[in-house]
């Protein structure tokens, strides 16, 4: 039997039975410090399932540039209540789910032109016809095409998911998107 057992994010995926006197997680600031909303909640659950291969003595390390983190420090404790309200504090101040819709809209092809002046277009568009905080057309480029995307953040989404759905019929659409790539 292994003295040492290291493996990736895909522990969380498969069943294990084996119980470890020490865990360490090596990437809690990447988790938490990433440009989705989600991401304290994605290192909440981390470090939850990391807590299910530990015995009851054993003890968790989390590398951290940042000991401080009240974020990190909640999740190590199990503080699920403190962590929930200071999530939906952030939240609300920041304008993110579930107090605004946050929709991407993205669109592919290969005539960076053509994509450049539809998205353009669809960005005014969204600012004469709807109340959303608009961000962007945004440009990426893969190694088969160009990618244009415009997020929305919306706080009345009964008009403005309806005027979305008449003007971006090109577009592929994703509601409360955690991601802006």
């Amino acid at each position: 039997e292994s003295k040492i057992d290291i493996a990736t994010a895909e522990i969380f995926y498969t069943q294990h039975f084996k119980k470890y006197q020490l865990i360490a997680n090596l990437s809690a600031d990447s988790t938490v410090n990433s440009s989705d909303y989600t991401s304290a909640e994605k290192l909440y659950a981390q470090i939850a399932e990391l807590k299910k291969l530990a015995d009851k003595k054993s003890v968790l390390l989390a590398q951290t540039n940042n000991v401080e983190n009240k974020l990190l420090k909640l999740s190590i404790a199990g503080k699920y209540l403190d962590f929930y309200q200071e999530q939906i504090n952030a939240r609300k101040m920041l304008g993110f789910p579930p107090f605004t819709k946050i929709v991407k809209l993205e669109i592919r092809g290969r005539d960076r032109t053509k994509l450049e002046e539809k998205a353009n277009k669809l960005a005014r568009e969204l600012k004469f016809r709807t109340t959303a905080t608009i961000y962007g057309p945004n440009q990426t480029f893969n190694k088969k095409s160009y990618l244009y995307n415009i997020i929305l953040k919306i706080k009345d989404p009964s008009e403005d998911i309806a005027v979305i759905g008449q003007i971006a019929h090109d577009w592929q659409v994703e509601v409360d998107s955690v991601g802006t790539n």
